[in-house]
């Protein structure tokens, strides 16, 4: 078992919002899917029998073992059973995606491992990944710094508009949630943006939040400043308030 470098985000997972959390199926669908709590690995026939094997296996190297010394085993691991998978033998290896589902929870794709859970650990797993994977330090920008518009958001006078009506009505109800949150005290998450020039910046994601500040009168916003200008949908999904304990983490990872 390998030694942990570095803790990239920790958070309790309310069992509630795991709907899946107590489950444990094997599946013949397209491949063989083996759910296991909130994991789903997924197997072709013959290396479902070699994974069987493995367990089975390891089971009886088990019980040789008395049970009083398996706490013994957390800084040096005994290897129970072991097996070579062949390359052929992974399915879809290139394959990573996070999907947000319509009933509120989430999958992470890594290879031919989902796993699953709820909403209120999407906006963990993106934040460990959009600060470990993009880089990043948090700054307050002032907002007339900042570039907000793009192929999407268009200036319009005084005003802006989306691609058409449908989206600009939604961004407009979008502006206004953000409002309402503010004036309710919550911690808004900051937006992401990428250096222009000196002291200039390109909005890469958060145009709701960047316009309610600008609405609301405020002269600066919370910013994530990345140099990778292609991060634009790395905050996809996240909620716009953000809990104390991350905002906190945000400001901490990136003085590190």
């Amino acid at each position: 078992m390998g030694q942990v470098k570095q803790l990239l985000a920790e958070k309790t997972f309310n069992p509630s919002d795991c709907s899946v959390s107590n489950r444990g199926v094997v599946e013949l669908c397209e491949c063989i899917h083996l759910h296991w709590g909130n994991v789903r690995l997924e197997f072709d026939p013959a290396t479902f029998q070699k994974f069987v094997t493995l367990v089975l296996t390891a089971s009886c190297a088990l019980t040789t073992i008395p049970s009083d010394d398996w706490g013994k085993y957390d800084e040096n691991s005994v290897t129970l059973s072991a097996i070579a998978i062949e390359p052929s033998e992974r399915r879809d290896v290139d394959k990573a995606k996070l999907e947000l589902n319509e009933d509120g929870s989430f999958h992470l794709h890594i290879g031919d491992v989902r796993f699953e859970g709820g909403m209120d650990g999407a906006p963990l797993v993106v934040n460990a990944m959009v600060r470990h994977v993009v880089p990043y330090r948090f700054a307050l920008l002032s907002l007339n710094d900042i570039d907000p518009f793009d192929a999407s958001h268009f200036e319009d006078g005084d005003y802006w508009k989306g691609k058409d009506s449908e989206d600009t009505a939604d961004h407009r109800r979008g502006v206004e949630t953000v409002k309402v949150f503010v004036s309710q005290g919550k911690r808004i998450r900051p937006i992401l943006v990428t250096p222009l020039g000196e002291n200039k910046y390109k909005r890469l994601d958060g145009f709701k939040r960047y316009m309610a500040a600008k609405e609301l009168g405020r002269t600066q916003i919370a910013c994530l400043v990345t140099p990778n200008a292609q991060a634009g949908g790395a905050q996809q999904g996240q909620p716009f308030i953000i809990e104390e304990d991350e905002w906190k983490d945000l400001q901490q990872s990136s003085q590190k």
